[in-house]
């Protein structure tokens, strides 16, 4: 029962026995808290399309989430005001973005609240190829040419198939996107929603009575090209470190110290609302960190407490 209340008290979210947020509570979500949302979970799409052996430029924005976020996504179309919702596997679904008077509102949106991470570059060119269309250009031998020009700079790149039917590419140059302040709190808690984790871990111990020993995590995780956004992150919560995977492929941000959880990070997320899942997952952290705080780790019984804990967090839940 105290776990219940926990919830609700400090999250503002009522849990049902399905394991399902209530629509009885609303929570309106801060424009910021949707860009750092997108920053981690979303992409821009410039597509070449054949059909009837002709190519047609298309334009996608889409979110995808699992399962279990869906009401989130059903959150971010009362937000906008537009896009649908489809199920894309067994396990996740995805917000898409596709008309001309849908990314019109998207284009909008990240004018007025700018992305932060490197993705920036990526809407840069999804916005001048949305240019070419609202012009109808795209209709056109030479806008399309455009268009492909822009597609050629994005992601992987043209196929070898596109490649030989536009001979004439000219690969755009990517803006480079310097590391930016962090606009608002709001975008960090949309940005952990993504990309970021609360764990409670354990480990066997020799050198604790009750063979283990305990301790929180913050951590977010990011594509390699996000270093110096993660890096940033040290400064701003003035607390926590930075580290490079071995393959150098991703970097990450991470509060492990207790005192700095503790002081620092649920502070933070308590002024900063979740509004998916992982809100849930931040509870049981928080509940967790009461007990660690408390000295109850050090009992079986708060021990019991924070290993049921754990089991129910995350993939577990």
């Amino acid at each position: 029962m105290y776990h219940y209340l926990y919830k609700v008290q400090y999250l503002q979210y009522q849990w049902s026995n399905k394991r399902k947020f209530s629509s009885k509570v609303e929570s309106k979500l801060d424009p910021y808290y949707v860009t750092g949302l997108c920053d981690a979970e979303s992409s821009f799409s410039v597509s070449i399309i054949k059909k009837n052996n002709k190519y047609y430029p298309k334009l996608i924005f889409k979110l995808n989430l699992h399962n279990r976020d869906k009401f989130l996504l059903e959150k971010l179309v009362k937000f906008f005001g537009v896009g649908k919702i489809y199920n894309n596997q067994s396990s996740s679904c995805q917000l898409v973005f596709q008309t001309l008077a849908e990314l019109g509102v998207i284009i909008d949106h990240f004018n007025n609240y700018p992305l932060v991470s490197k993705k920036l570059a990526d809407f840069k060119f999804f916005a001048q190829a949305f240019v070419l269309f609202k012009a109808k250009k795209h209709l056109t031998e030479e806008g399309l040419q455009e268009i492909v020009n822009l597609r050629a700079s994005m992601g992987i790149g043209l196929s070898e198939e596109l490649i030989t039917q536009f001979p004439n590419t000219k690969p755009v140059e990517r803006p480079v996107v310097e590391i930016q302040e962090i606009p608002s709190p709001h975008w960090v808690a949309g940005f952990s929603e993504g990309d970021g984790s609360f764990t409670v871990r354990t480990r066997k111990s020799d050198s604790y009575k009750l063979g283990y020993s305990i301790f929180l995590g913050y951590i977010v995780t990011q594509d390699i090209r996000d270093s110096a956004l993660m890096g940033s992150l040290v400064n701003y919560f003035n607390c926590g470190g930075y580290s490079i995977s071995t393959d150098k492929d991703s970097c990450e941000y991470h509060v492990y110290k207790t005192n700095d959880i503790i002081d620092i990070i649920i502070p933070f997320f308590k002024a900063n609302s979740l509004h998916g899942t992982k809100a849930l997952d931040f509870a049981d952290f928080c509940e967790a960190a009461e007990i660690i705080k408390a000295k109850g780790h050090l009992t079986e019984e708060g021990l019991n407490q924070i290993l049921d804990i754990k089991a129910t967090m995350n993939k577990g839940r």
